[in-house]
């Protein structure tokens, strides 16, 4: 797979996996797939993540809690979460293990990132790029994946906020509002005023405003950050301008569309060019 190597950490080097991919475009499915076929760790992300969603104070960019209880935003634990995961991959290359990551790669200084710890372990770093090339079937998946992830309280929304690092969406939750009962509230609010303008509405009923889909006081089963709409897609292209169009020089790459194809058959794919690394001389593989 990976070519022979004497660095005194086996038979051949480590292999670092970046997947690359919109969310949604199936990276997960296929993340897992190749790291139980090489008995490999697979670094998630958005596993670390999930687990930082009881740190995530209600503001956005900056903390205006009177207590200070809690200071991460969103922004500031979604960073949080890329610097654990390399150095969790850093952990993992440095023992001489093969390891997946699983994040969108969307940006070039993540690929940077991938290649720095590639040639400080002496690790063949490849690229397995997940694409939707049909957006139905990617707005479908996307959906029906956000409806196993977002909270089961009663949201009403009559306005909106965009995805992006600086707006994140909100919900609503009381500990003693009848079921029967919803609160409605404008998300275009900032969430602070937003808070302490439904908190008044009555001095014995508590209002807790979360940030992120699910949010942090949603069951942990529930807690959702992702995009869950497909307008939060054509958010996140937009904010991306292209730039997760880069240019990645003699790393070999394949880019599989998973909706052309079932996933089994796309993870097949993927390993069948694994195995065949070392005699691949093609930069850049597709499949179909």
């Amino acid at each position: 797979m990976a070519e022979s190597g004497k660095d005194g950490r086996g038979s051949r080097r480590p292999l670092l996996v970046a997947m690359k991919g919109h969310p949604g475009c199936g990276k997960t499915t296929v993340s897992r797939a190749i790291a139980k076929a090489l008995h490999c760790p697979v670094v998630d992300k958005d596993d670390i993540r999930d687990c930082s969603m009881d740190l995530e104070c209600p503001c956005v960019m900056s903390c205006t809690c009177e207590s200070k209880t809690f200071n991460f935003t969103s922004h500031k634990l979604n960073t949080l979460s890329y610097v654990v995961m390399w150095r969790v991959t850093e952990t993992q290359l440095e023992l001489g293990l093969d390891v997946v990551v699983d994040c969108p790669l969307e940006r070039p200084g993540l690929f940077d990132k991938a290649v720095a710890l590639s040639e400080k372990f002496g690790a063949t770093l490849v690229i397995v790029e997940c694409y939707s090339g049909d957006n139905q079937i990617w707005k479908e998946r996307l959906e029906s994946r956000a409806e196993l992830g977002m909270s089961d309280t009663q949201i009403v929304f009559t306005t909106r906020p965009s995805l992006g690092d600086e707006h994140d969406f909100y919900h609503l939750e009381s500990n003693d509002t009848p079921r029967s009962r919803v609160l409605t509230m404008d998300s275009s609010d900032l969430p602070q005023l937003a808070a302490r303008k439904l908190g008044a509405e009555t001095e014995t009923r508590k209002t807790v405003l979360d940030v992120g889909f699910g949010g942090p006081t949603a069951p942990p089963s529930k807690r959702w950050h992702k995009p869950a709409r497909w307008s939060d897609i054509e958010k996140i292209l937009e904010k991306y301008a292209g730039c997760f169009k880069y240019d990645t020089g003699s790393t070999k790459k394949i880019m599989v569309d998973t909706t052309a194809v079932p996933s089994q058959e796309a993870v097949d794919a993927v390993l069948r060019w694994l195995e065949a690394l070392d005699s691949t001389t093609e930069l850049v593989t597709y499949y179909p």
